[in-house]
């Protein structure tokens, strides 16, 4: 069964709009993107790149899994790591440190009552998009993926502190 198979059984993301898959659930997005992972990875630093991209693109375009603090940091290092990449080792000690001692999953997943109303619910790309995509393209693809995220969430201002 290809992804437009399973993807043709079922309605849109409300937090994504992407294409649901057969189980109506989007997270079952991330496994698929883990499987290709377990494909085409080798482990170097541009495959620890790849995942970071992924795995930030998909919980940005799902905000309601994060507290707002927790995205708006996570849209910060994604962006950072797409404008200027550090290593991936850096930024995790830099996510430890400002992360520390903090809450960062919402407590009620599916509730968008702490995301900014500016924050889109249908992008220009998204998990489904990549994994309909040949794996040999993955690291290119959520390379994509995480500017054009980035990209149209830009101007979206962080709440005050």
């Amino acid at each position: 069964m290809t992804a437009a198979d399973r993807d043709a059984v079922g309605g849109a993301c409300a937090e994504c709009g992407g294409p649901l898959p057969a189980s109506g659930d989007c997270w079952d997005r991330v496994a698929e993107l883990l499987e290709i992972e377990t494909i085409v990875l080798d482990g170097g630093e541009a495959s620890l790149r790849a995942h970071f991209y992924a795995i930030g693109a998909y919980q940005l375009q799902h905000p309601s899994r994060l507290t707002a603090e927790a995205l708006f940091g996570l849209r910060d290092r994604v962006a950072q790591m797409v404008e200027s990449p550090i290593p991936v080792a850096m930024l995790r000690r830099e996510v430890r440190r400002r992360t520390r001692g903090t809450k960062v999953t919402s407590g009620t997943p599916g509730s968008r009552d702490h995301v900014p109303g500016a924050w889109p619910t249908r992008w220009s790309m998204t998990a489904a998009d990549v994994v309909a995509r040949p794996a040999d393209a993955y690291v290119a693809s959520v390379g994509e993926w995480a500017a054009t995220t980035v990209t149209e969430l830009a101007g979206i201002p962080a709440p005050r502190r």
